[in-house]
């Protein structure tokens, strides 16, 4: 994982947060374990749902859940250290409406930051 920090003028920069899919990976595996254990799927007694299945049904969802808890802890943690220099939290930029979560295990967010 990474963040980077370029200046944009006077009263702006920009936050560029890229996560690599090992950086999440281990958390990831621990909610699909988690969910196998309780989920329910037609042919298949309670816990007993193959991993494979509920990657299927779950597997984006979860990647996007566990990608989200590192944005939100590692702009929270820039932030504190650098308060005196930040106005206010960093606001992402848009991401557009088809971003593919499964073309890629690798993912590059950019935040905008107003600067004192």
């Amino acid at each position: 994982m990474q963040l980077d920090f370029k200046k944009e003028g006077n009263l702006e920069g920009v936050l560029t947060l890229s996560i690599m899919g090992n950086d999440y990976q281990e958390e990831l595996t621990k909610s699909l374990k988690k969910y196998q254990k309780t989920m329910r799927f037609p042919g298949f007694r309670v816990g007993k749902t193959p991993m494979g299945l509920v990657k299927k049904q779950l597997g984006n969802d979860l990647k996007r859940e566990e990608v989200n808890k590192l944005i939100q802890s590692e702009i929270s943690k820039y932030y504190t250290e650098h308060k005196e220099e930040i106005i206010f939290m960093p606001l992402m930029n848009d991401l557009e409406d088809d971003f593919d979560w499964n073309s890629t295990d690798d993912y590059t967010f950019t935040f905008k930051v107003a600067l004192r």
